[in-house]
């Protein structure tokens, strides 16, 4: 049995909505060392970044042209400033007042994932 192995990778999207393919990024820091795996858990702390779910992809083909519209179809179904209570920082007891000043209006991502 392989021993657990964390893999930490800094990702930067250079848009609101990025489909990056992390794969590329795990090889170059770990070479083939995950191939031992048979599953691999990621998570991404508290950011609104989002994966899906292996056998998605594949129902989905792991294609662009699949992808895109099932991430469309989630725009309409949680579209961005639609007056989420989560974006009212007036109403947000959790945050600071300097917080509340940089917390970005992303209700829709956090839904969407």
């Amino acid at each position: 049995m392989a021993e657990p192995l964390e893999v930490n990778l800094d990702i930067v999207p250079t848009s609101r909505f990025q489909i990056i393919d992390v794969s590329p990024r795990v090889r170059a820091q770990v070479g083939d060392a995950l191939s031992d795996y048979r599953r691999v858990l990621y998570c991404s702390h508290h950011t609104t970044a989002g994966y899906l779910e292996q056998g998605m992809c594949a129902k989905l083909g792991h294609s662009r042209n699949q992808l895109d519209p099932f991430f469309r179809f989630l725009q309409r179904l949680f579209p961005q400033n639609a007056g989420y209570q989560h974006d009212l920082m007036h109403l947000r007891e959790e945050l600071s007042e300097q917080q509340k000043e940089v917390e970005p209006v992303n209700a829709d991502s956090h839904l969407t994932f």
